[in-house]
């Protein structure tokens, strides 16, 4: 059996920039002849389970040939988190959200622009950020020598034996608290860095005009189809 990849967008209410991503992403992989190999699904940091697409969002994305219609926001959860090979949220402040979430997602979650910028220069604060995850990143790799093997058997556990999911995810629990008190140094430092990357946020349309909406919906095509791209590259 070939192996799924699952991409996972985040925005804040998943009414908006992340459905409309994740209708763009589809449409996108079937263009190009990918569907088999990749999931794409998306998630608010602040849901309302069941909640449709807003009409604007409906609206500009049936222009582009995608269907919102059906579309239902999802909260986003750790478990969602967990099972992500990459995670693409529209703000900064929301890929601090989901690196809170779950401490151990900090080398596979990015804002969209920043995931598909591969070099910027002129910018200090930037060239800390990438410091500090590349310090992360680090980190990761000595913790999971020391827990890598104990996760995966708990998470085999987990989809097997659903009696212990409450145990498990007790287990999980202690380890992500450990990695985040071993991290909580560089991820204070990204979160201070967070209003100097502004730059790299998709503005919510939410509450505005639909030409807000048109232009939101431009600037997600264009940096989906980058971030496909390289994910798609990535994985040759």
């Amino acid at each position: 059996m070939y192996q799924i990849f699952t991409i996972l967008f985040v925005c804040t209410g998943n009414t908006c920039r992340s459905s409309m991503a994740e209708g763009l992403a589809r449409k996108i992989l079937r263009e190009k002849g990918a569907t088999d190999g990749i999931k794409v699904i998306s998630a608010g940091t602040a849901a309302l389970p069941g909640a449709p697409a807003t009409p604007e969002a409906v609206e500009v994305m049936k222009a582009k040939g995608v269907d919102l219609t059906n579309h239902r926001a999802q909260e986003l959860t750790p478990e969602m988190v967990r099972e992500a090979d990459l995670v693409l949220t529209m703000t900064q402040a929301q890929k601090n959200f989901v690196m809170k979430l779950l401490p151990s997602s900090c080398n596979r979650v990015y804002t969209l622009k920043d995931y598909i910028l591969e070099k910027r220069e002129g910018s200090e604060d930037l060239q800390k950020v990438a410091e500090l995850m590349k310090k992360l990143e680090e980190k990761q790799q000595k913790f999971y020598m020391q827990y890598g093997a104990e996760i995966e058997r708990l998470k085999e556990e987990h989809s097997i034996l659903e009696g212990r999911l409450r145990e498990i995810e007790e287990k999980l629990t202690r380890i992500e608290m450990e990695f985040a008190a071993q991290t909580e140094e560089e991820r204070q430092e990204l979160a201070r860095l967070e209003e100097s990357t502004r730059a790299l946020d998709i503005v919510d349309p939410f509450g505005k005009g639909i030409e807000v909406y048109r232009r939101c919906a431009d600037e997600l095509e264009e940096s989906v189809d980058k971030a496909l791209g390289r994910f798609v590259n990535e994985l040759d």
